[in-house]
């Protein structure tokens, strides 16, 4: 299905009409819950790589992988995602735009600490949605920088019958290249 998507509508973009983007970038993923109570994690590592397909000038589809870690006085807590996202882009000039987004990702989570001072090794796994929305720069007619905030839902991971909430606010510096 995302292949079909992703290379089935014929695309009409910017520039030199680089259909394909690659993008990657950190940040850090702020905790919206009362999860630093329970575990005495307070905030997270945000990685992310995102292959795009601009599918018209203005929306583009990406496959995003992502890297979440937490490693902070005796607990953490790792998770992997793999997404699919839709961006919406408004030029404010030619080499600058505006965006909006979101899309859906399977999180796999691993925690190895403590939630409520009692010992807990675990992983599970969840559905989460995310939105998000920045800035891009273009550097060239290749190169392109972003500023993007969000919010990441990921709600009840269980590990050990106990239930966290890492859902948060995002920021992430990302760099790209379009092809």
């Amino acid at each position: 299905m995302v292949a079909i998507l992703m290379f089935s509508f014929p695309p009409t973009v910017w520039g030199d009409n680089e259909v394909y983007y690659i993008s990657t970038g950190a940040g850090f993923l702020f905790y919206n819950d009362n999860i630093d109570e329970k575990t005495c994690l307070d905030y997270a590592f945000d990685g992310e790589f995102s292959f795009g397909r601009y599918l018209y000038e203005n929306m583009a589809l990406e496959l995003v992988a992502g890297y979440i870690h937490d490693g902070h006085k005796r607990s953490a807590i790792r998770a992997y995602s793999l997404g699919l996202a839709a961006v919406w882009n408004y030029p404010l000039s030619q080499k600058t735009r505006l965006f909006a987004g979101g899309g859906i990702a399977y999180y796999y989570s691993e925690f190895d600490g403590y939630i409520k001072g009692i010992r807990t090794v675990d992983d599970d796994n969840r559905l989460g949605t995310n939105i998000f929305a920045g800035a891009e720069f273009d550097f060239g007619s290749r190169l392109f920088g972003r500023f993007q905030c969000g919010y990441r839902f990921i709600k009840n991971l269980r590990f050990d019958h106990k239930t966290l909430d890492p859902s948060g606010f995002s920021i992430i510096m990302k760099a790209g290249f379009r092809f």
